[in-house]
């Protein structure tokens, strides 16, 4: 399989900027996401991976060779589309077998090949079918047998299970790792589902207005948010925000929230040098507590049962919060409640830049990218 290297890669329409000096690596084997919500450049990426657009500067490395100005065609690499994009009117085995036609592939290499990859997706059975009668779960299966039969260097998916019902997703997830496991493919995956992302990929890129504001793996990313932006887009639900009243101490203590009437909250010590004024705390769902003297204060505007556990929607004077509670807690609607903030499992942001100053553990964050204006677009606390 293949590296992929992307050397300060940059896309420009006239004005429009879909992809911002972009630098990552993708390694050899590695299933990795593009993760953002439409609009983040994260498609233009994989299409300039692909050779189907040329940058408008930057470089494009497969295993160390420079192939930005090569044309799709000769890169050797697959790409599974969205909407299958395959031939109708063709049976199964005649789309499987098609780009090895193209190839000039003899026609028993192309039967072994196409009984291999059958066997590999478990579609054996389908190959004398026609296309039009297959289920979604099925034609996604044969586009990956297209794409596979190949044996490219690395495969490119762009939202491949967008079209499908829900169960049906769950499913091909599975799947789709699975395959990647058992052939060894360097994977390149498009997607605005964090759910897709968390539960497949090895790493994830998070990006929004054309820049990847963070790589990492799964845990690291919900962990370890390095901006605003990906703790309000990584999680399910997405982080707490509550907007501090600064200037904050140096070493912590307390500080008071930034919304008329409420209260005190504990907080971590800042890093040192960082603009104290504009703080915002952020804390995930199942770091908050209800207790009756909780500080602050607020009353039950939803619950929601999840089997495992229940979440609650507290609404205060700081805005809408959502606290994880044990599913055998039973929580009336308009109910008083106190909320308690557990300092040692918060990250503090900057308001101004929504780069993160801390990791989860309390180590401080010198340096991280920061975000372009404009780019956190929640409201802290809304809910």
């Amino acid at each position: 399989m293949a590296e992929i290297a992307l050397n300060a890669l940059h896309k420009a329409f006239d004005d429009f900027v879909a992809v911002r000096s972009t630098d990552l690596t993708i390694r050899d084997g590695e299933f990795f996401a593009l993760l953002g919500p439409s609009g983040c450049g994260k498609t233009t990426t994989l299409r300039m991976i692909a050779g189907l657009e040329m940058p408008t500067s930057g470089r494009i490395l497969l295993d160390g060779q420079d192939v930005t100005r090569l044309r799709a065609g000769r890169r050797d690499i697959a790409f599974v589309f969205q909407l299958f994009a395959l031939y109708p009117h063709l049976r199964v085995k005649d789309n499987i077998a098609y780009p090895l036609r193209s190839q000039g592939m003899s026609a028993a290499d192309r039967r072994q090949r196409i009984d291999e990859v059958a066997a590999v997706l478990r579609i054996g059975h389908l190959l004398e079918h026609n296309i039009s009668a297959l289920a979604g779960g099925d034609r996604q299966r044969v586009a990956l047998a297209r794409a596979m039969v190949r044996r490219p260097r690395a495969f490119l998916m762009d939202e491949p299970l967008g079209t499908l019902d829900a169960e049906m997703r769950g499913a091909m997830r599975d799947e789709l790792r699975k395959l990647h496991d058992r052939i060894g493919a360097t994977s390149v995956y498009v997607t605005h589902d964090q759910v897709e992302a968390m539960s497949m990929a090895d790493r994830i890129a998070v990006m929004d207005k054309g820049l990847v504001l963070q790589a990492a793996p799964p845990m690291e990313l919900y962990n370890n948010p390095a901006t605003l932006f990906v703790a309000s887009f990584v999680g399910a639900p997405a982080m707490n925000f509550l907007n501090l009243e600064g200037p904050l101490a140096p070493g912590g203590g307390t500080a008071r929230l930034a919304a008329a009437g409420a209260p005190e909250v504990p907080v971590r010590a800042l890093p040192a040098g960082v603009d104290a004024r504009r703080i915002v705390l952020g804390v995930r769902p199942e770091h908050l507590r209800l207790e009756a003297d909780g500080a602050l204060r607020g009353s039950v505007y939803a619950t929601e049962y999840l089997g495992s556990h229940r979440l609650a929607v507290v609404e205060t004077v700081a805005g809408n919060l959502r606290v994880r509670v044990p599913k055998t807690r039973h929580l009336a609607i308009g109910e008083p409640v106190g909320v308690v903030v557990d300092p040692s499992k918060t990250i503090l942001f900057e308001a101004e830049s929504g780069r993160a100053l801390n990791r989860l553990d309390g180590t401080p964050v010198r340096a991280a990218a920061p975000e372009t204006p404009g780019t956190f677009r929640r409201e802290a606390a809304d809910g």
